[in-house]
């Protein structure tokens, strides 16, 4: 009741309608599964999975009447995650499928209104991740917050189903696509992908 009361009131400040929704939700608690308590790693799985779930729920039939873009912000942790992030890359991971499945519906329904984007970006530089090590820090560098708002705007504009940002990152994960998951985990443990997170220190409360 409250998510549709809210609705009421932002689709009035919009106009009576809401073209844009860009869902960017993400907690992280950065440790191993065995240490977290359930209650935490359900959090996480609330806020990042369902909390897109539940925004989109409230604007879509506004938005399968007058048309719309939903734009989702996942990770690449959503495609392949690292130790002492098992709960951030499942919820993260729960937000591709989200996308995807709702691209699959619309293809199915004939919906051609409703645009649906899938955001994929690498470590971010806004203190969510702090003191995270970054082993190829040249070919994956943290990005600026501003950098990756023009990106998502282009791939509204240009209605893009997904963007990886950088986009160099598209070419480590076709390895897991071709190899398959083994050899990608592999692949990322000499990428230094398995001490990303040990130097993690959580600067914000949840």
């Amino acid at each position: 009741k409250q998510w549709y009361q809210r609705r009421v009131a932002i689709t009035a400040g919009a106009g009576g309608h809401l073209e844009y929704l860009i869902n960017n939700a993400g907690i992280v608690f950065g440790k191993l599964f065995s240490e977290t308590p359930i209650e935490r790693y359900t959090k996480v799985m609330n806020v990042n999975g369902l909390g897109p779930m539940h925004l989109t729920k409230v604007f879509y039939p506004d938005m399968l009447e007058k048309g719309g873009h939903i734009t989702n912000v996942a990770s690449i942790a959503g495609l392949g995650p690292c130790p002492r992030m098992v709960d951030y890359g499942a919820s993260k991971h729960a937000v591709v499928g989200f996308s995807r499945g709702l691209q699959y519906e619309h293809d199915c329904c004939g919906i051609t209104n409703v645009k649906v984007t899938t955001i994929f970006p690498h470590l971010m530089n806004t203190g969510m991740f702090n003191n995270c090590t970054v082993k190829l820090n040249r070919m994956f560098p943290a990005i600026e917050p501003d950098h990756a708002a023009s990106k998502i705007i282009l791939a509204i504009e240009e209605e893009r189903e997904e963007m990886m940002i950088p986009q160099n990152v598209e070419k480590y994960f076709i390895i897991q696509y071709i190899y398959g998951s083994k050899m990608f985990r592999r692949l990322a443990k000499i990428f230094g992908n398995f001490e990303y997170m040990k130097s993690f220190q959580n600067i914000r409360e949840h």
